[in-house]
């Protein structure tokens, strides 16, 4: 990538941006010309700076840069995001189970589980709840059942999925899984999946995507840098 620039002043900083502003600034000519390789620590970068020093004021302008991915690593799906990912995709073996107003995913290789739900919650989001193992409750019990019989074609889940419809985990969601997933409608079954992050722009404003049951990739994002929320959508 070239930069060239022209200023009035006494001295300039050229300064790469990320998403909390300015970084590794460097003293530059008030006019001047430089190659910038875009390698790893690059593909943070949200755009360059040019700050300029005079005697009774200083200023800055900036100009925009979207790095884009050629070949260093490989989306495991396809029409990805223009950020390259952070790491190579993680493959597991992965269970899943769809319900009425939502959906389950179990990964293997990291034990996380992922709770999607159709409908939005009260503050109008679309969430995915999502645990990594399972802490149980006193009592719970991957045997244990509600006690109530399906309506017709439709299921009762077990196994981690059960636990979590039941309400018997320890996690810092509300226990109401089971009044807004309703019933399985189909028994769970397994398939291998994928999840891939890209590179953040900026700090706790994280991408990451999650391959589904049906071929579909889901986009998980959180709703900001607190991480109140996280917030999925069909990619």
């Amino acid at each position: 990538m070239h930069l060239a620039w022209q200023a009035n002043g006494q001295r300039a900083e050229l300064c790469p941006l990320i998403g909390t502003g300015p970084t590794n600034c460097q003293d530059v000519p008030l006019a001047g010309e430089q190659d910038f390789v875009i390698d790893e620590l690059a593909l943070t970068y949200i755009g360059f700076a040019l700050r300029v020093y005079a005697p009774e004021a200083s200023g800055m302008r900036t100009v925009e840069l979207h790095p884009q991915c050629q070949d260093l690593r490989p989306w495991f799906f396809s029409d990805p995001p223009l950020r390259c990912p952070a790491q190579e995709a993680l493959t597991s073996y992965a269970a899943s189970q769809h319900f009425e107003r939502g959906l389950m995913i179990w990964v293997e290789e990291t034990d996380e589980f992922y709770v999607f739900y159709h409908e939005p919650d009260d503050q109008g989001f679309q969430v995915v709840q999502r645990t990594v193992g399972l802490e149980l409750k006193p009592g719970a019990s991957e045997d244990n059942r509600i006690g109530e019989e399906p309506p017709p074609g439709l299921y009762e889940p077990v196994s981690g999925f059960g636990l979590i419809w039941r309400g018997e985990v320890e996690w810092p969601y509300p226990d109401n899984v089971r009044e807004r997933l309703g019933w399985a409608t189909v028994p769970e079954s397994g398939y291998d999946t994928a999840y891939q992050c890209s590179t953040p722009a900026y700090p706790r404003l994280w991408n990451c995507f999650l391959l589904g049951p049906d071929g579909e990739v889901y986009h998980l994002r959180p709703d900001s840098t607190a991480g109140v929320r996280i917030l999925w959508q069909e990619w």
